[in-house]
């Protein structure tokens, strides 16, 4: 039968903050012997307090028995003196970065760079940071990041550079030559999901991305976010010249692309359908890999349907 963790007296000290618990967690594995276990970025805080009282269990090498009140107290003074620990060191700066990732854009540029810096750091193997779908997910990825990068700085195994603040440095540099997608709309999925593959691939044109993160976006507003954001993550690897006329080709091909589609959509109809969540996902990409609309896609499953 699974041991039940719940029961250990030392598991109520655990801040349920999974930010601390963040910290907990990959303190104590740095500070002892075990084995390495890669955290993913996204886990439910329970699980995470389990994994904490599994592994102070092990370093102590018992199932904590319940009178050995000398045990107890080094588990909970432990505790204590890491939630403290990280309550001096970093609440400050990650309440900041709560607060600078508000923007989505912002968000998504240092989510961006730092993402691409960390590809080259050693320490990467341990990250377990996986597909991002939201601007939630990123700040809590970033979060992840920012805890992990910070424990390994202070176990002193590995030099760490400050890939933050170099972050917040070139988000202030971008400034001078970001640009914008004036014709850009966000509630057009259709739109967002064409203009991030034409944008995305003039910019592996350009081979500014060679070894790089190369994101994928999940939906039409993610795109819409990468197609904003990507333009200005890459300064200064692209010039602002180049970046204005990538919009302006952009502009025209989707113009010339709006106008080839109204053309075929003479003598059709329009429906009005409901469907699944699931469904529309799978249409989306269905459309997205084959870089045409959702309409030609739900035309050709009606033909080939018909014919078969």
């Amino acid at each position: 039968m699974a041991r039940v963790v719940r029961n250990v007296p030392f598991y109520n000290l655990l801040d349920l903050n999974l930010d601390v618990l963040r910290f907990i967690y990959l303190s104590f594995k740095l500070e002892s012997d075990e084995d390495f276990e890669t955290l993913p970025f996204l886990i439910d805080p329970a699980e995470l307090k389990e994994k904490i009282c599994g592994s102070i269990e092990k370093a102590f090498g018992l199932e904590l028995p319940m009178n050995d009140l000398g045990r107890g107290e080094v588990v909970r003074d432990y505790m204590v003196e890491k939630s403290r620990d990280f309550s001096y060191r970093f609440s400050q700066s990650l309440k900041l970065l709560e607060d600078t990732c508000k923007d989505v854009h912002v968000c998504f540029f240092f989510w961006y760079r730092i993402r691409c810096e960390i590809e080259g750091f050693n320490g990467y193997s341990s990250f377990s940071l996986g597909g991002v779908f939201s601007h939630k997910e990123r700040v809590e990825q970033l979060k992840y990041i920012f805890v992990y990068l910070s424990c390994l700085r202070l176990s002193g195994k590995f030099e760490v550079n400050d890939f933050f603040e170099m972050a917040r440095c070139d988000w202030l540099n971008s400034r001078r030559e970001s640009v914008s997608i004036g014709f850009l709309n966000d509630e057009d999925d259709e739109q967002c999901n064409w203009v991030w593959e034409y944008i995305s691939a003039a910019i592996n044109a350009e081979s500014v991305l060679g070894g790089f993160f190369s994101p994928n976006p999940s939906n039409g507003k993610e795109a819409y976010i990468f197609s904003v954001g990507i333009l200005d993550s890459i300064t200064p690897k692209l010039h602002v010249d180049t970046k204005r006329k990538i919009i302006a080709k952009c502009g025209k091909a989707w113009a010339q692309k709006k106008y080839r589609d109204g053309k075929k959509k003479k003598n059709k109809v329009p429906i009005n359908i409901y469907v699944s969540e699931e469904a529309k996902q799978i249409l989306d990409e269905m459309a997205r890999s084959r870089s045409v609309s959702k309409e030609v896609v739900v035309e050709m499953l009606i033909m080939n349907a018909r014919e078969n």
